[in-house]
């Protein structure tokens, strides 16, 4: 045992190492890290639950019921998950008012996109979050659908900007 142990100092302080014992290490480091693949199909699970979770609280902002509590808006929705156990048709009516809220949500909406040539202060993006626009980090521009020009104009009058409308 100490004949091996000794060989085996000798070799490490040569700077060679002992390919057995590196390969023992080597093995064990792949063996703690995951794999790239899984970790990236990871990343991609956690990022399309984080856009499910988003697009849900969405939905509570669109029923104008993001004021309410979440204890209240928990309940709501067991409240309705119940009722809708219990009358088989309920799903379906909700369904169609669904469909009638999202419509005229989306109705009369403009698409836009603003760039700033400098960051505006504080007050201004929670003037433009309020309207319903969005900051998209990748493109550096905020965008969104907004019902009419008039207060977004408004609210960024004397700034450098850019708005642009889509079709």
């Amino acid at each position: 045992m100490q004949g091996d142990e000794s060989r085996d100092a000798e070799v490490f302080s040569e700077g060679r190492g002992n390919i057995s014992t590196q390969g023992r290490i080597a093995s064990l480091r792949r063996e703690d890290k995951p794999s790239k693949e899984k970790l990236l199909s990871q990343i991609k699970a956690r990022k399309i639950r984080t856009r499910h979770l988003i697009e849900m609280g969405g939905l509570v902002v669109k029923a104008e019921m993001d004021h309410l509590s979440s204890d209240v808006l928990l309940g709501a929705l067991i409240y309705a998950k119940e009722q809708m156990a219990l009358h088989g048709n309920l799903q379906e009516a909700y369904s169609k008012l669904g469909e009638i809220a999202f419509n005229r949500y989306k109705r009369g909406k403009i698409k836009v996109i603003l760039r700033f040539k400098e960051e505006p202060d504080v007050y201004i993006r929670q003037k433009i979050r309020e309207i319903g626009m969005k900051w998209s980090f990748k493109a550096k521009e905020w965008h969104g659908e907004v019902e009419g020009l008039g207060v977004l104009k408004e609210t960024v009058q004397g700034l450098d900007c850019n708005l642009k409308t889509l079709s």
